[in-house]
């Protein structure tokens, strides 16, 4: 799990033992589908009170590894200082790929401007850090991702085509397409 590791320290905030915390505690990053599941193993989702029509979301529900979420949290609180790479940030990057540092300044640039967003909605500050510790979660896997299943990041990059920002691309699997030739066979069969 080294070069996951090594891989999560480009991140701003996220020196060795808070890699290490991270990795140790929850294990293959990589197995969660998305980062919403991870966030989820976290504790870093809202909890929800639902009845009805009535949807009431609070804070945090902090019933997921608890180790991780404060190494999180304290990793987020980097998130106030504007984008940029120092020089001990830029000699942790040096051996890794163009596509971790990539995720690494987006992550930067992201969880910044969050930051003065809410900071101008005047919301408190342990929300702010919350939030941020929740979508800081989300690089983390993709980071751990790239490093360790970059074709799990591939899918979700199609999702969207070309000159359409958000709109999805759908593609049934080869053995689900449908042909008069398998309806054929199906009928002779059944």
């Amino acid at each position: 799990m080294e070069p996951v590791v090594r891989a999560l320290m480009c991140l701003r905030g996220v020196n060795v033992l808070t890699a290490m915390i991270l990795i140790a505690e929850a294990g293959d990053l990589t197995r969660f589908d998305s980062p919403v599941p991870l966030m989820s193993y976290f504790g870093l989702t809202s909890c929800e009170s639902s009845t009805g029509d009535k949807r009431v979301q609070g804070g945090i529900t902090k019933c997921g590894n608890g180790a991780c979420r404060r190494a999180l949290v304290e990793a987020a609180q980097h998130c106030r200082l504007s984008p940029r790479v120092g020089p001990w940030l830029q000699k942790r990057q040096e051996k890794q790929t163009q596509e971790v540092r990539a995720i690494a300044f987006k992550a930067q640039q992201r969880l910044h401007a969050r930051h003065k967003v809410l900071t101008a909605h005047r919301k408190k500050g342990c929300v702010i850090v919350a939030a941020l510790a929740r979508e800081l979660c989300g690089f983390v896997w993709a980071i751990a991702c790239q490093v360790s299943a970059p074709e799990k990041l591939k899918p979700r990059a199609a999702k969207t085509a070309p000159g359409q920002p958000g709109a999805r691309v759908y593609a049934l699997k080869p053995e689900k397409k449908f042909t008069p030739a398998t309806a054929k066979q199906k009928e002779q069969a059944g």
